[in-house]
């Protein structure tokens, strides 16, 4: 069991850095908020083994190297509706994993499958602080 838990991750602390979306008001709230600072959306399928490691990956970043980004997930075997409205909104075909940085408004940055990972995520991020 140790070494399960030490391979899959035991710890709840990565766990509570993300808020879930399960409201069309709550992804409004991330739009309307990413005109203050960077805010990264992650549709995520427990069932889903290339999601499970891409959520851990991204969970390995150090949060010092992304202070000001807010962390936000979409489980989309639970919130199949805001996943489509997702996809619908940004005319961005549903995929899972799939990852958004969203600043002032706009989606820019977006990846899918393999792309998601702490790399890619916190070179969009040093782009949204740019902006």
């Amino acid at each position: 069991m140790g070494f399960l838990k030490s391979f899959l991750g035991g710890s709840k602390e990565a766990e509570a850095e993300w808020e879930y979306i399960t409201q069309p008001e709550e992804l409004e709230y991330v739009f309307q908020t990413s005109n203050e600072r960077p805010q990264l959306i992650l549709k995520h399928s427990r069932s889903c083994g290339v999601s499970f490691f891409a959520k851990k990956n991204i969970d390995s970043m150090p949060l010092e190297d992304v202070e000001q980004l807010d962390r936000y997930m979409v489980d989309v075997l639970h919130s199949r509706d805001i996943s489509q409205m997702i996809a619908e909104n940004l005319k961005i075909r549903h995929e899972s994993p799939q990852a958004f940085m969203v600043r002032n408004g706009e989606v820019i940055w977006h990846a899918s499958h393999g792309e998601v990972n702490k790399v890619n995520v916190l070179r969009a991020y040093l782009k949204a602080m740019e902006m």
